[in-house]
C-alpha cells in the first residue's frame, strides 16, 4: 500500500510540474541578445576612445562625477582644486566628449534620441 500512495505521490508532482503556462510568443528574455552584447562593446570602446581624447584630470573629473557619482566638493578635496575649477573641467570635459563622439555616426543618432 505504501508503495502505491508514493506512486501515486510522484505521478502528481510530475504532472503538476508539467502543467505550466506557456511563453507568450512575444515574450522576451532577460539576457541580453549577441547584437546587444556586441553593441556595447562597441560603445564600450568609442567611449574609452573619446575619453582618451581628454587630459587626464578632466577624464578623472569626469569619471568621478558622472561615474562614480562624486559631489564637485568631494572632487575638488581629492584633487585639490578649487570647487569653482571642477566645474568648469567637467563643463569642458563633456562639451568635448559630445563633440567627439557626434564625429561617430552611429554616436551621432545615439545621442539624439538622448537628448
Amino acid at each position: 500500500m505504501t508503495i502505491v500512495r508514493n506512486r501515486s505521490k510522484n505521478l502528481i508532482r510530475r504532472e503538476a510540474l508539467r502543467e505550466m503556462e506557456q511563453v507568450p510568443p512575444g515574450a522576451r528574455s532577460r539576457a541580453p541578445t549577441p547584437e546587444r552584447v556586441a553593441e556595447d562593446a562597441q560603445l564600450r570602446e568609442m567611449l574609452e576612445g573619446a575619453l582618451s581624447q581628454l587630459s587626464e584630470v578632466q577624464r578623472q573629473i569626469v569619471l568621478l562625477h558622472d561615474l562614480e557619482g562624486w559631489k564637485h566638493r568631494e572632487i575638488a578635496e581629492r584633487l585639490e582644486l578649487p570647487s569653482g575649477t571642477v566645474r568648469s573641467h567637467l563643463h569642458f570635459a563633456r562639451k568635448a566628449l559630445r563633440k567627439a563622439l557626434k564625429a561617430i555616426p552611429e554616436m551621432s543618432d545615439m545621442l539624439e534620441r538622448v537628448q
